[in-house]
């Protein structure tokens, strides 16, 4: 809404771009690197969402107006949009890097039981 008491979407990972930043940044104090690997992978996927968000606007939203001709220039619509398609690449690059640090985990755990 207009009178600002509601936050938009795409401000919700800041908070966790944050965290994930002081927690990468404590693991290396501790020495511990491959902890650090791990949190840095996450604020770099949180970090990374601003640039596939533009790329599905770019694409997404021609596309959107081609075959559904719903009039984009309606505040709403880009709204509803801009705010969806940034939970969406949030989602994406969020699992990304969880199941990226979930299979290197199982890897590392079939090494050391070698």
């Amino acid at each position: 809404s207009s009178d600002g008491s509601k936050i938009s979407p795409s401000f919700l990972p800041l908070g966790y771009f944050y965290y994930t930043g002081y927690r990468a940044l404590k693991e290396a104090l501790r020495r511990d690197f491959k902890s650090h690997k791990n949190w840095i992978l996450r604020h770099l996927a949180v970090g990374y969402f601003p640039h596939l968000q533009r790329l599905f606007l770019y694409v997404g939203f021609p596309t959107f107006h081609y075959f559904t001709k719903v009039d984009v220039v309606d505040p709403e619509i880009k709204s509803l949009f801009f705010n969806n398609s940034a939970l969406i690449s949030m989602a994406i690059l969020f699992v990304s890097a969880e199941l990226h640090i979930f299979r290197t985990k199982q890897s590392y755990i079939a090494e050391k039981q070698k």
